[in-house]
């Protein structure tokens, strides 16, 4: 594991201005609110679970009934987090020059990160292996 710097933002139109070489996720679904950040090489931070959280809200707003789909609540639990995995490993493809990076350190999403303001550095643990 590593430590990852990166600075405090929301997504705005002013972040895609300020970073427009950064690779943005294009879904059908809206990641644009689980951006947290940027680090200084301008690659976009995601919030892993909020990820999760606008599928669940958007398929709640649209009526979606996972019972027709799935077994149990926890069959579609895992078919949500499988797509944000899929999408998570689209994006972090070699043929982006800038992928995003997506954060997973629960510790950091539910302590440090709600306490960190606009614009302030802060560091959270990157769970890829360092063995190479």
């Amino acid at each position: 594991m590593k430590n990852i710097e990166f600075i405090r933002r929301d997504y705005t139109k002013q972040l895609e201005i300020e970073y427009p070489d950064s690779v943005y996720i294009r879904s059908i679904y809206n990641y644009d609110d689980a951006i947290i950040g940027v680090t200084d090489d301008g690659r976009i931070v995601y919030h892993h679970f909020h990820m999760e959280t606008i599928i669940f809200t958007d398929d709640d707003k649209n009526g979606y009934d996972y019972t027709e789909d799935f077994d149990n609540e926890d069959d579609y639990f895992d078919n949500v987090s499988e797509h944000v995995a899929i999408t998570q490993t689209n994006y972090e493809s070699p043929h982006y020059e800038n992928p995003p990076l997506f954060c997973t350190d629960y510790d950091f999403l539910t302590n440090i990160l709600p306490t960190l303001k606009e614009n302030e550095r802060s560091q959270f643990q990157d769970e890829m292996d360092d063995e190479d």
